[in-house]
């Protein structure tokens, strides 16, 4: 038996899937970080990992700018990142992946049904930001 919450959710997937398919159709550049060495002609898939700590003091000036604006730490450190690799590489147009670890997602079933089921529950996602025209006129 299909429910109208199961035919609303199955709505709203699909209203999402085709707006996100949108939103990050088209063309990017790749992005080009300067570097201090050549580039290998192929490119060979490596990845690495870089782990910076920030200080005690320095953290809570993060927190408390972010408190000002009513926004998340997270958000200070990622649109600071956005504006450094703009300067490096004047590309506007970035998709950042990072992942989301609620549940509580309209159409998915709640943290509270979860809680108790093992393993990893993250979903990637892609943040873009497009600072080639001035969306804001």
């Amino acid at each position: 038996m299909v429910t109208g919450t199961t035919i609303e959710s199955k709505i709203h997937i699909t209203e999402q899937r085709t707006y996100w398919q949108q939103r990050l159709s088209g063309g990017l550049p790749v992005l080009e970080i300067p570097i201090d060495y050549p580039r290998l002609s192929v490119s060979s898939l490596k990845g690495s990992t870089e782990v910076t700590e920030l200080d005690r003091e320095f953290y809570q000036d993060i927190k408390t700018f972010a408190a000002r604006f009513n926004i998340s730490p997270f958000n200070v450190l990622l649109t600071a990142l956005k504006i450094l690799w703009l300067r490096y590489t004047g590309i506007e147009d970035l998709i950042i992946g990072s992942v989301a670890t609620s549940l509580q997602t309209r159409g998915l079933k709640t943290s509270q049904q979860w809680e108790h089921k093992g393993g990893v529950r993250i979903n990637p996602i892609a943040l873009r930001t497009d600072l080639s025209s001035d969306e804001s006129s």
